[in-house]
């Protein structure tokens, strides 16, 4: 999918999913160094509406360790002939350790032994290790697992978002809040909007709307959070807190 076609997916999941908030009638897209597209709203009112895909750089680091950890593991299953399919969580701050050979070396030999300790009954059928028996086995950096009974090896890794993606989310809209006077001049001074949509490194936004106070800032007039995925549309209100206006599906 290119930058267009994410760009047009993002405004349609705002569309959609902002329960009344701005009903849009007409978007057309604009060539910088406008913002993304100029809106009708059923009120009359134009708006400049500026969209950008979210993409974590910290997650993004953590992601970079995950190829090895997942190789390191399912080579340790193979060799001890544990087989089971196993979902290894992690957060992505826990993760940094784990660039560490020694580090990834321990957390795998104990990950195996601990799913050659499970016993599902079937094939889709699974064992679920909490954090807190997860540190009793000497698990650290690991979340959960989940030990699925399965025909051969296999392993898959889950990273899980979290409040610390706050610096994220301000670090992207700081990136636009240097264009919108230029936005404002563009549009002669309409209203200018900003819709951040979650991409591959934000796959749950299901965290922004439980943390109502996390002090984000920016110079639009509105900034919102899209998560297409759920369908969740969640607006940073001029109190610096987010408020969420949309629903899950």
């Amino acid at each position: 999918m290119n930058k267009t076609d994410r760009e047009d997916q993002i405004l349609a999941a705002f569309q959609n999913h902002n329960r009344g908030v701005a009903n849009i009638v007409s978007a057309r897209r604009q060539p910088e160094p406008a913002s993304d597209f100029v809106c009708t709203l059923d009120s009359g009112q134009r708006i400049g509406l500026e969209i950008t895909n979210l993409v974590s750089e910290s997650l993004a680091q953590a992601t970079s360790y995950k190829d090895a950890l997942r190789e390191e593991l399912l080579k340790g299953l193979n060799s001890k002939r544990v087989v089971r399919d196993v979902h290894v969580y992690l957060h992505e701050y826990h993760a940094r350790a784990l660039a560490r050979p020694d580090t990834r070396a321990k957390t795998c030999d104990r990950i195996v032994e601990a799913a050659s300790q499970t016993s599902p009954s079937k094939f889709d059928e699974c064992v679920v290790i909490r954090t807190e028996a997860l540190r009793q086995l000497g698990i650290d950096y690991v979340e959960q697992l989940l030990v699925w009974g399965a025909p051969e090896p296999g392993v898959s890794m889950v990273f899980s978002a979290g409040p610390q993606y706050a610096t994220d989310l301000q670090a992207a809209i700081d990136r636009k809040n240097c264009k919108v006077t230029r936005y404002r001049e563009e549009l002669e001074g309409c209203e200018q909007w900003l819709v951040l949509g979650a991409g591959t490194s934000f796959e749950d936004g299901s965290w922004i709307s439980g943390n109502a106070h996390i002090g984000l800032t920016s110079s639009f007039d509105r900034t919102f959070f899209v998560d297409a995925s759920r369908g969740l549309v969640v607006e940073l209100n001029p109190q610096n807190s987010f408020v969420a206006v949309g629903h899950a599906l």
